[in-house]
């Protein structure tokens, strides 16, 4: 393995003991693209093992970019564990035999390293490396990696670049002709609009995601693409439309948690809740408001939000609290 400090590691992730017989390794390509489609479905462990196999395969065939990608993956993958720490020495062992002059893996490297920039605080860093990634993707015809720079891009950019970036992924998504990516994309697109109060734009957004993942998601993305749009609705001054795709909603996030019992369908029966809550305040009967408000807490706690989503739960806090007080003034 020459210079590449993770003989050890990579032994330990194949399971290899000296002197024992071992079946000969997949093709490093193919543990990559295996390693792929777990990460893009997000089963990071599974992913994990897949880029670590690679990486050992590419460094047995002798084909340092295909290490490259295996190992800055395996470190991308660590990061998305909110284990950084651990990915960083493989992001180490990419960096010493990366090529400039091979833009499949630099490629890979570039986006990996402004990964481990964001983390480290240096946005604008990750920027620019997820910018010089997009355009050697653009320039290559990897046309599915130039998606991710972008999307990268736009998370870590401001005010209108973010919007750009994120359209500039939207557009690309088109070329590939992924429905699903498309979907994410404008569900990701839709959010920043919201955040910035431009809820009729947003609006669009969250349509956009919804008839795409109407054609080709499972029931579960629906619901989620559903609530979604009824969300939208509603902060864009249409209650009644609102209230008839919600209601629809909440039915059926009943069903699946009283088939099911879920952790994850006790989630959805709690932000159906939350907006039914939201509703009854909106047309003027804050009681019944705050009693499904408060029943979406109990839902929520019970799928784990103080654990997942701390913020959300504190706003959800003020709300009740807010809906209380105007209760107390009548």
């Amino acid at each position: 393995m020459g210079r590449i400090p993770l003989s050890t590691a990579l032994m330990a992730a194949v399971g290899c003991a000296v002197g024992s017989p071992r079946p000969a390794p997949i093709p490093s390509g193919e543990q990559i693209e295996r390693g792929d489609r777990l990460f893009d479905s997000r089963q990071y462990l599974s992913a994990l093992d897949a880029y670590k196999l690679a990486a050992f395969s590419a460094s047995a065939e002798e084909d340092p970019g295909r290490f490259v990608e295996g190992a800055a993956q395996v470190a991308h993958t660590y990061a998305r564990l909110g284990r950084p720490e651990e990915g960083r020495p493989w992001l180490d062992g990419a960096r010493e035999r990366a090529d400039p002059e091979d833009a499949v893996s630099w490629g890979r490297w570039l986006l990996v390293r402004g990964v481990y920039e964001d983390v480290d605080g240096q946005r604008a860093a990750a920027l620019a490396s997820f910018e010089e990634a997009y355009e050697l993707a653009r320039s290559s015809g990897q046309t599915v990696r130039a998606v991710q720079a972008a999307h990268l891009a736009s998370v870590v950019a401001e005010d209108e670049v973010q919007l750009r970036w994120c359209r500039s992924a939207i557009d690309l998504s088109r070329e590939v002709g992924d429905a699903d990516l498309e979907a994410a994309l404008w569900s990701q697109l839709a959010w920043l609009l919201e955040d910035r109060a431009l809820h009729g734009d947003a609006l669009v957004a969250f349509e956009r995601a919804q008839r795409l993942v109407r054609r080709v998601g499972d029931e579960h993305s629906r619901l989620v693409a559903d609530w979604s749009y009824a969300h939208a609705l509603r902060l864009a001054g249409r209650p009644r439309d609102a209230r008839v795709v919600l209601e629809d909603v909440a039915a059926r996030a009943e069903r699946n948690y009283l088939t099911r019992r879920r952790p994850n369908d006790a989630e959805w029966v709690g932000h159906c809740q939350r907006e039914l809550g939201e509703l009854e305040v909106l047309e003027g009967r804050p009681r019944a408001g705050l009693e499904l408000l408060e029943e979406a807490r109990r839902n929520l706690v019970s799928a784990g939000i103080r654990e997942q989503a701390p913020a959300s739960l504190a706003a959800l806090d003020r709300r009740i609290a807010e809906v209380r007080q105007r209760l107390r003034q009548r």
